[in-house]
């Protein structure tokens, strides 16, 4: 709230931003570690580094939390929280209750966190983890801090407009009397703007994806930034603009070459072949078994360069068994135009996430990488309700 300084205030805000943290953590290192899953267990190396990512962010929150118990005025300065909310939904009828019941939450898993029983590798333990914290996490964390917020940020706001009358009540304006009087008509009330002044501008959205100039400009995340053209952005803008439905391949050609699909394109129409032969893949399948057990006596032995040899080496082979490979194990069929299509899709959106990192926007090249999946012949932007994006 604008004009008014507390360091309570400072710090829910702070919480309920390391508490979003949390959450988009969690749904970048979850949704690689169900594809794991669903691969019959071949592994990535980028998994380790997204749940490296979720510790730090859920240790940061932890913190957050104990700063904002300790910025925390008397229980008798604050208003109450939850007022007309249905009781299924009232978690708290207090700030201390509210934050008592979100330390003992994460006092419960932390230590799980950052150092889960058998590694993150467990199955089992994420599991629990996921069903038990993180499913109801935005339900019963972000949701009621952010309305926490609002309850303290109204409270604000009446306690300082009962100050200022009390001020006014205090200290009443000097009424001028007689000669003291002005003489005349009053002027007039001028309802311009005073000169040099610009017209108040709508507030800009939090998420911009837009054509500017000879590039991009995208809002996102309390970043923004001008990008040079690329075809990725064709494809992105696309899928933010069908947010939630399958977009064909033959689409994403013709939007990045300016005309409308081509039903030659289509997968329908082409002849179909296996990527992998049987023989190949029993191959490639023994090789990554053999990998592994190398990159494994490689820590053993404290050979850390090898093992990242090994590990190249690994996702490198693991990427082409898992494109020739649905989730029931069973082999896929590809047409050979739709499988460079597709291939030209993922590697124009992959550049695209590289830019953006490179350009500080990490945790928007992570968002991507988490909502846009390949389905059959087409791909799919699914994001999270609370990224609601503006084209303009």
């Amino acid at each position: 709230m604008a004009g008014v300084s507390d360091p309570f205030l400072s710090a829910l805000r702070k919480l309920y931003a390391a508490c979003e943290g949390v959450a988009h953590t969690w749904t970048v290192f979850w949704t690689r570690y169900q594809e794991i899953c669903r691969r019959q267990g071949l592994w990535f190396p980028d998994v380790g580094p997204k749940w490296a990512a979720f510790q730090s962010a859920f240790q940061e929150a932890a913190r957050q939390l104990q700063e904002c118990r300790q910025a925390m005025p008397k229980p008798e300065e604050l208003p109450p929280l939850f007022t007309g909310w249905p009781r299924s939904c009232t978690i708290a009828q207090t700030f201390s209750q509210l934050l008592g019941f979100y330390a003992k939450s994460f006092a419960a898993w932390l230590p799980g966190v950052m150092n889960p029983p058998g590694g993150f590798g467990q199955w089992n333990s994420n599991t629990d983890f996921s069903r038990e914290f993180m499913e109801p996490f935005e339900g019963q964390f972000i949701v009621p801090l952010g309305h926490a917020i609002e309850v303290y940020e109204r409270f604000l706001a009446q306690r300082e407009a009962q100050r200022l009358a009390e001020a006014l009540a205090a200290d009443p304006p000097t009424v001028l009397e007689g000669d003291e009087t002005p003489q005349g008509p009053s002027a007039p009330q001028s309802t311009a703007m005073p000169p040099g002044e610009a017209t108040p501008q709508k507030p800009e959205p939090d998420f911009c994806f837009r054509r500017d100039g000879d590039g991009w400009f995208i809002r996102a995340f309390g970043k923004e930034g001008h990008f040079k053209n690329r075809k990725g952005f064709h494809y992105i803008a696309l899928l933010i603009e069908r947010a939630g439905k399958p977009v064909p391949m033959a689409e994403f050609i013709a939007k990045a070459e300016g005309h409308s699909p081509d039903p030659k394109r289509t997968p329908l129409a082409e002849s179909w072949q296996p990527v992998l032969d049987r023989e190949a893949k029993q191959s490639l399948k023994d090789h990554l078994v053999k990998l592994t057990a190398d990159i494994k006596q490689a820590e053993e032995r404290g050979d850390f360069t090898s093992a990242d040899v090994l590990r190249k080496e690994f996702e490198r082979l693991s990427g082409y068994l898992l494109a020739d490979t649905q989730p029931n194990g069973k082999a896929k069929s590809f047409s050979t135009t739709s499988k460079r299509m597709a291939e030209a899709v993922r590697k124009a959106i992959s550049r695209v996430c590289d830019a953006l990192r490179q350009s500080g926007f990490d945790k928007l090249a992570d968002h991507f990488e988490a909502y846009i999946s390949a389905e059959e012949f087409s791909y799919v932007y699914r994001p999270p309700a609370s990224v609601t994006w503006a084209l303009l």
